[in-house]
């Protein structure tokens, strides 16, 4: 992880382009997009820095995400990757910085297309949880909202919206706090 970050470091101070090309390179290897993940989770790391692994993050889970990822180029990301971040990207957006959340923003929306619901069941759990027993109300608020706004602009046949509908309402239905 540490020659990722140092890269990074290089990209953010030089202007991207001495780094890119050992970015790519480094691209190949496994656990690649978990230690871009861990370096955006680290605020022992420049804020700076943060952002920059955390935009990279987003822009190589677009290229690997999904069945329709794959090209020559391009590993798909693993299942034990895949795994990790799901399990751990809401509780780094709710410690991340505005201009961070909003790349990990994307990259949830990202997962949603391709996983959810029936392959990231418990995030809307994971969501209703935190908002019951949190002080980030508007941060959870966000990140559902993020979610079905990304499905509302999607739907262009009404039937299949309420094919999808019914899911995550029954499931974000919130009982009132006492």
């Amino acid at each position: 992880m540490s020659l990722i970050s140092s890269r990074v470091r290089v990209s953010v101070y030089s202007g991207g382009f001495i780094a890119e090309p050992s970015l790519f390179e480094a691209s190949q290897c496994p656990n690649y997009n978990l230690a871009f993940f861990n370096i955006v989770a680290q605020p022992v790391y420049n804020e700076k820095i943060r952002q920059a692994a955390s935009f990279n993050f987003k822009n190589q889970l677009k290229s690997q995400w999904g069945p329709d990822s794959s090209s020559k180029d391009e590993p798909t990301i693993s299942e034990v990757e895949n795994e990790k971040i799901k399990a751990s990207i809401v509780s780094l957006m709710l410690s991340a910085t505005h201009k961070i959340w909003s790349q990990l923003t994307e990259i949830v929306v990202l997962i949603c297309k391709h996983d959810w619901p029936d392959g990231w069941p418990n995030l809307l759990p994971d969501l209703i949880s935190r908002l019951q027993k949190a002080n980030a109300d508007n941060d959870i608020l966000g990140i559902a909202n993020s979610i079905f706004k990304s499905f509302g602009y999607e739907c262009n046949h009404l039937k299949y919206f309420w094919s999808i509908l019914p899911h995550p309402f029954r499931t974000f239905s919130l009982k009132p706090r006492v």
